[in-house]
């Protein structure tokens, strides 16, 4: 269930960037970096949780970066997470979902 939800905020992160970037020169490196990014603050978000911030202040960094509906989205997902889960891999892992989402849709 937990990956479910990864995947499904990973597209909701990732179909604007495509869709804003589709057809435009660099747009694999922009896609890229914007991954990037995401897993940075997935990472962030993670390690916050691990150090015992709460969940609203954490959700209140989220806001800035990316608005309240998917910070409200993403942290929740990350509070959720098993605390044996709160390591750098799941920035990792939603860095390789957000590549693959994009592909998904670079191919619709």
């Amino acid at each position: 269930m937990q990956s479910i939800k990864a995947a499904a905020l990973t597209l909701i992160l990732a179909a604007p960037v495509a869709a804003q970037q589709s057809g435009t020169d660099g747009a694999d490196t922009e896609r890229l970096q914007s991954c990037t990014r995401q897993a940075q603050l997935v990472a962030g978000a993670v390690e916050a949780r691990a150090d015992g911030v709460s969940q609203r202040r954490a959700g209140r960094g989220l806001r800035k970066e990316l608005g309240p509906e998917a910070a409200e989205m993403l942290s929740a997902w990350i509070y959720s997470l098993p605390e044996e889960q709160l390591t750098p891999a799941v920035g990792d892992a939603w860095q390789a979902q957000c590549i693959a989402a994009l592909e998904q849709l670079a191919n619709e």
